[in-house]
């Protein structure tokens, strides 16, 4: 079936399940949509020690340079969290010169899986879940995405769309799981649907995040 774009981002074939899961939005359409009202810019350093600005909502620029340079320094780490939120910048700022760099330098070698990334990446200052998978999609953004209380909820409302709830207690373990979405548990299920979606759209795990945040900034307005 051939899918038509209405202008409110709906497609045709609407209702599509994908395990327990009915897809009804166009990730391309609101993917697009956020990446035409992005204004966000990281200011990072290349290994050469030139101050470069990434204007790239999916981080094209900066997740190549850092991963050569195989570390964060400080001004990297502080203002890829300001980037993601500026309310704990104090506290990113306590952090080690040494700590980010050892920190960092485990999380470039590729050898640890997101929950263990995160679980190392909350030790710091400041550092919530929210804001460790920043870093870690900033780095990486082929393999990890964002997960903020915009995205997840637009997730929710996918999951429950048309679930076929068997008891109240599934649905009630359904909203616990939102409940916590800034936990290494809920990030780790989120993120394996989310890149399965990708995966079907020949699209990145970051650019179906931004497209969810995009359709909960949208849709969720007040009428």
């Amino acid at each position: 079936m051939t899918k038509t774009v209405s202008r409110s981002g709906w497609a045709g074939e609407k209702g599509v399940f994908e395990g327990d899961f009915a897809v009804d939005i166009d990730f391309a359409f609101w993917a697009k949509k956020y990446r035409e009202g992005y204004e966000g810019e990281i200011e990072y350093k290349e290994r050469s020690g030139r101050i470069r600005v990434e204007r790239s909502p999916t981080f094209e620029r900066i997740s190549r340079d850092l991963r050569r340079k195989g570390y964060l320094e400080e001004l990297d780490f502080v203002n890829i969290c300001s980037w993601k939120t500026k309310r704990q910048k104090k506290r990113y700022a306590k952090n080690s010169r040494g700590r980010v760099e050892k920190i960092s330098r485990n999380m470039m070698a590729g050898q640890r899986g997101p929950e263990e990334l995160i679980k190392e990446l909350i030790e710091l200052n400041g550092v919530g879940v929210p804001v460790a998978t920043a870093i870690m999609t900033v780095v990486f953004p082929q393999k990890y995405c964002i997960v903020d209380y915009r995205a997840s909820r637009a997730f929710l409302w996918l999951v429950s769309r048309r679930r076929n709830f068997g008891k109240y207690r599934e649905y009630l373990s359904l909203m616990d799981r939102f409940r916590n979405y800034a936990s290494v548990e809920f990030y780790a299920e989120y993120l394996e649907k989310i890149k399965r979606w990708a995966s079907k759209r020949r699209m990145t795990a970051r650019e179906v995040e931004m497209a969810l945040w995009k359709y909960d900034e949208e849709e969720g307005k007040a009428e």
